[in-house]
């Protein structure tokens, strides 16, 4: 409480020396910096809290995530099985769909200390919802009836006959899958939350080389692009979660990733992103065209432009669509520094300029 002592004295001086509105000019501008200066500090302790204690803000999100998805599961089952009026049924999907958007924004901020497999059994969660939501519309409003099917979908032999809605409906589970993933595979997530590049398939030590990976190779899984220099790679199908990680004067392209994206160390690099969440750490001189559910985070970085995303392969357009990634949200303007507290626009990144963006 020291700041707010010096402007107490300091106020009761000024006033005693200044009349007027030029008094309270000054008065409004020193209370203005120590909201600032205040704003940082809770910004920089609560940033230091999560960063101390990753696994505490892993364990108190899943927590809400519970309580949240058990809400939302029990108004769609009472829309399901009660006869209402239109209007009151749309204001609750309405409301419904508004509360899904805000935990698909919560989770991209938590991916920054959530496991990547935490990350993905939330995102299938928030899919599942809005995928019952969508047939609640047409159940009530559409001209055919619908209603909420609890059989699974048929999956590929090489994969386990789990029904998504068995698997979110019931959270305990859920919960103790996460628990029992937490206990397991703690030594092999790093301090960011991820697993490390070499225990992921993928690229790595390439000099000047240029490679395409088709969606079959990719499997939609996760994937790592390591140590390449010179490299132009073409990611051309869909993915849970992407790690890119020293990468030096490389151009990237890639299909939507339905997960976390994480660049750790580029320089001089062009990289085109289509992803749920970005988080960018140590870049430097790089373009970036991004697509993205939530807002990009930079951190420990300088000299990076951003623009749009344009689908760069045939195909892309239909595999966006599928990953909810078909339409340019715009927040790649929107990128937040967590390594500049100020309000004004950081220094560190700029939009690119339209004559630069090919």
């Amino acid at each position: 409480m020291e700041g707010g002592n010096d402007l107490e004295s300091l106020s009761a001086s000024i006033g005693s020396g200044l009349e007027g509105d030029k008094a309270a000019q000054i008065l409004n501008k020193l209370a203005l910096r120590e909201a600032d200066r205040r704003a940082q500090l809770k910004h920089q302790a609560a940033a230091s809290s999560a960063s101390a204690a990753p696994s505490e803000s892993c364990k108190a999100f899943l927590s809400q995530i519970d309580q949240w998805q058990q809400s939302s599961q029990a108004i769609l089952d009472t829309i399901a099985s009660m006869s209402q009026q239109e209007a009151d049924v749309k204001a609750e999907l309405d409301k419904l769909s508004v509360s899904v958007s805000e935990q698909e924004q919560a989770a991209a901020q938590a991916s920054y200390y959530l496991p990547s497999y935490d990350s993905r059994q939330i995102a299938s969660t928030i899919s599942y919802l809005r995928e019952q939501i969508e047939a609640a519309k047409k159940m009530h409003f559409g001209k055919k009836k619908f209603g909420f099917s609890r059989k699974p979908k048929k999956l590929p032999a090489s994969q386990p006959a789990t029904p998504l809605a068995e698997v979110h409906t019931n959270y305990a589970d859920f919960k103790s899958t996460q628990q029992q993933h937490l206990a397991e595979h703690t030594a092999a997530h790093n301090s960011s939350g991820c697993r490390s590049a070499q225990q992921l398939r993928g690229l790595a030590n390439l000099q000047q080389q240029t490679v395409v990976v088709n969606a079959e190779e990719l499997a939609g899984s996760e994937y790592s692009l390591t140590n390449l220099q010179g490299c132009t790679v073409h990611l051309q199908g869909p993915m849970s979660a992407l790690q890119i990680r020293d990468l030096v004067g490389c151009r990237v392209s890639t299909g939507p990733v339905t997960g976390p994206t994480f660049v750790y160390g580029a320089e001089d690099c062009t990289l085109q992103l289509a992803s749920y969440q970005i988080r960018i750490h140590n870049a430097h001189r790089c373009a970036l065209h991004i697509r993205a559910r939530s807002n990009p985070i930079i951190e420990n970085s300088d000299g990076l432009q951003f623009t749009s995303y344009a689908p760069a392969y045939a195909g892309c357009d239909d595999q966006l669509q599928a990953a909810g990634l078909h339409e340019d949200s715009g927040l790649w303007q929107e990128v937040q520094d967590f390594g500049w507290l100020k309000h004004s626009q950081s220094p560190n990144w700029c939009i690119m300029p339209v004559n630069s963006a090919s």
